[in-house]
């Protein structure tokens, strides 16, 4: 059966991938996680494209590198069967995670929908303290786990879809039709600008959630493996966050302070983070 409203379409699209959140029960529009693999994927490797170099002395001795590696994996041993424990709906998403380090002079913690986790090398230049840095990867599991990628992901695709089927339309092109020429690379290039702006704003709307989320499942994966999250503000206090990408070091900024005033609020509240249940 042919779908000839757009409208129609997009929300046939959205309940298809409609889940409610395990961790807050915020409902999400998803897109199966095989799916989000492959935009995630791509938008990674962009992010490492793009990058900052590594330094001569990061190029010349790739030990660093790998002794950084190997260091993170161990960290993260015991957290990655934590994962697998409270968050079983892991194994049913295929997710395997992983973590490697890229060679870069940034600092920085990226992922995709898989579960491959990947510093940049430049975050060894923070001299974070061990329990600081298995947050912060935690965190980034978090997005992994929170399916933040497959979010992103449908809203990407919903868009692509939407402007497929809506152009060439009026009430689109409206306002482009001066710098865009009347042709068909014309109209793809608006259909494809359309589709960017669009998921891209709709990606902005829930940055904040896909933040506290993370944080907060990181919390939890912690304090599961015995971790004093007062230790870990103390110590996380005499961090100075640097030398990566802007939108990443305002996040990891907030990310402390939140650990901080929740560690050692006003109130001093005791702290007690309960693993969420699957919606």
């Amino acid at each position: 059966m042919l779908i000839r409203n757009p409208l129609t379409l997009l929300s046939c699209i959205a309940l298809a991938g409609c889940a409610a959140s395990s961790r807050t029960g915020r409902q999400q529009v998803v897109v199966p996680t095989g799916v989000s693999e492959v935009y995630s994927e791509v938008d990674l490797q962009m992010k490492l494209a793009s990058a900052s170099p590594p330094t001569e002395e990061q190029s010349e001795d790739q030990c660093l590198l790998f002794d950084y590696q190997r260091q993170i994996r161990k960290l993260m041993e015991r957290m990655v069967a934590t994962a697998g424990r409270l968050y079983p709906d892991l194994e049913e998403r295929g997710i395997k995670f992983r973590f490697e380090a890229a060679p870069s002079a940034q600092a920085g913690v990226l992922s995709n929908a898989g579960g491959a986790i990947v510093i940049l090398q430049g975050t060894q230049n923070l001299r974070l303290p061990d329990s600081v840095l298995v947050f912060i990867v935690a965190r980034e599991m978090g997005h992994v786990i929170g399916r933040h990628h497959d979010e992103n992901s449908a809203a990407t695709v919903m868009f692509s879809v939407l402007a497929q089927v809506l152009f060439p339309a009026a009430a689109l092109v409206k306002g482009l039709s001066t710098i865009l020429p009347s042709t068909v690379a014309g109209t793809a290039v608006t259909a494809s600008a359309v589709s960017y702006i669009g998921a891209s704003a709709l990606r902005t709307t829930y940055r904040e959630d896909h933040l506290r989320e993370a944080e907060q499942i990181a919390f939890t994966l912690m304090t599961e493996l015995g971790w004093d999250l007062y230790e870990v503000a103390a110590e996380a206090s005499s961090v100075t966050v640097k030398g990566g990408d802007a939108t990443w070091m305002e996040e990891l900024r907030q990310s402390l302070t939140r650990l901080d005033q929740l560690a050692h609020g006003p109130r001093r509240r005791p702290f007690r983070v309960q693993p969420g249940t699957s919606g």
